[in-house]
């Protein structure tokens, strides 16, 4: 049973869905009481990465954390419509499925940002003005002691004065508008994480924080093509949830509604 569905902050082991052997909680209450009282979940968890890799909740072979299926990846999924303004609902032959928007682009996004970290030489747009950041004395010294960081990334950072820097460049991966506003917003939070700074958890979190900025949000009206974020879903490495653990996609096969509905038994 995935903690992060339910409780981010127990999201230690990022995106992860296990088995919980023979505990099966069936409300959320259950599962909170559950990791209160330290039933044990993660301990024998492998230490590599968990990958999400099924639509259900629950694993079915007690002796595998993951039942591995990339059956999804081929998925050919046509958007129908959109309800409320959240959700998207899909079909294929073998069923109806439910997206979360903000949830589903999310996961898109949070990918696309990790492989774009791991350039080598990021792609940069220039800057036609450059923007200017004003710091305290305390947070410049911090921020310069490990501004490399954002060098690598594609952010192109003068000195510029006391106490102020000047953003001549950002990556490409920008969403286009919005520029100065998320550079400000990773610059901040940057600075916020640079006290007890450790790289790697440094970038995952912001790889998450700006996914977030960047995806579309509920009660957001969307049109058929913009809905066609389902074929980036199909195709990310774990497209089951966001990156903060809750669920992207829920499938209802043919199987289902046709039980649901009472023309099988």
């Amino acid at each position: 049973v995935p903690n992060a569905i339910y409780e981010e902050k127990y999201n230690d082991i990022k995106d992860d869905f296990v088995d919980m052997r023979e505990f099966k909680p069936k409300t959320i209450e259950q599962i909170r009481e559950a990791i209160e009282e330290n039933v044990p979940v993660k301990e024998d968890v492998p230490k590599e990465e968990i990958v999400q890799t099924r639509m259900d909740f629950y694993a079915t072979n007690k002796d595998k954390f993951v039942i591995k299926n990339e059956e999804f990846k081929s998925l050919s999924l046509t958007p129908l419509a959109q309800v409320h303004g959240t959700y998207i609902i899909a079909e294929n032959e073998d069923g109806m499925f439910i997206l979360d928007q903000h949830a589903a682009h999310e996961r898109v996004n949070y990918e696309m940002m990790k492989k774009r970290f791991a350039d080598e030489v990021p792609m940069i747009t220039d800057l036609l003005v450059p923007i200017t950041v004003e710091l305290s004395a305390s947070d410049y010294g911090s921020f310069m002691e490990h501004v490399d960081v954002m060098r690598d990334l594609g952010f192109k950072i003068e000195e510029f004065g006391i106490h102020t820097i000047l953003v001549k460049a950002h990556p490409t991966w920008l969403k286009n508008g919005y520029e100065e506003e998320n550079t400000r917003a990773i610059i901040d939070f940057f600075i916020q994480n640079v006290k007890r700074f450790d790289k790697e958890k440094f970038l995952d979190s912001m790889a998450k924080m700006v996914s977030c900025k960047m995806s579309v949000k509920a009660n957001e009206k969307l049109s058929m093509e913009e809905m066609n974020l389902l074929d980036d879903l199909v195709k990310c490495d774990n497209p089951y949830n966001c990156c903060h653990g809750r669920p992207s996609i829920m499938k209802y096969s043919s199987y289902d509604l046709e039980k649901m509905f009472k023309r099988v038994m």
